[in-house]
């Protein structure tokens, strides 16, 4: 699961098109959920309803869902403003990924499951800032912004059952939900056509 999920992370990076980008946060987000449901190693699964609000109906759902009705009607706009792949960037991408990897035996010295959790959580923190770091646009930069907030959850879903704080979890929520409404409003601005310059009127006769 872990490798679906760091497959998922890379492929955006392949393809130029931020269709491809938003179907990838929604399955980042389901297969977020798929994780937290078959708990982590050593530990049995204890999904309560917060990841089930957060992971699969926020992430998995209406994240994607705000930034595909928010670029309606203004695709090739989109399109226009999004840095195109290059191999710059495909080797940046799969750099991050084998860093991440040789790094995580240091945080998780006992290889298994955890060592990988690790490693692909390092992966999403550094493949959601080289998003932010290359891409220029609008949607792009949500994406991105969009991309961290599910490395942070991927990071939070390693953590033991017991150490995880429910009010912390519902802070977590809630900044999600907010920062969705902010993307909601500021892609409408977008959207909204611009008023037409008014033309100075001549002298009359």
């Amino acid at each position: 699961m872990l490798l679906v999920l760091l497959a998922v992370l890379l492929v955006p990076f392949y393809f130029g098109s931020w269709k491809v980008a938003v179907v990838g946060l929604s399955a980042q987000g389901i297969l977020l959920f798929s994780l937290a449901a078959l708990g982590a190693e050593g530990q049995a699964p204890e999904l309560n309803w917060l990841e089930l609000v957060d992971l699969l109906v926020v992430r998995g759902l209406a994240a994607p869902l705000v930034l595909a009705l928010g670029a309606r009607g203004m695709e090739a706009l989109v399109e226009k403003r999004r840095s195109p792949p290059n191999l710059v960037v495909w080797t940046l991408a799969f750099g991050l990924v084998l860093g991440a990897f040789t790094f995580a035996p240091r945080l998780a010295p006992e290889a298994g499951s955890g060592q990988v959790a690790v490693a692909v959580a390092i992966a999403a923190v550094m493949l959601a800032l080289l998003v932010l770091s290359t891409q220029t646009g609008t949607m792009e930069q949500m994406t991105g912004v969009l991309r961290l907030e599910n490395a942070v959850a991927l990071l939070e879903l390693g953590a033991d059952h017991h150490t995880r704080v429910a009010w912390l979890q519902v802070g977590q929520l809630t900044v999600l939900v907010l920062t969705l409404a902010v993307f909601s409003w500021v892609l409408a601005k977008e959207r909204a056509p611009e008023p037409a310059p008014e033309t100075p009127e001549g002298p009359s006769l």
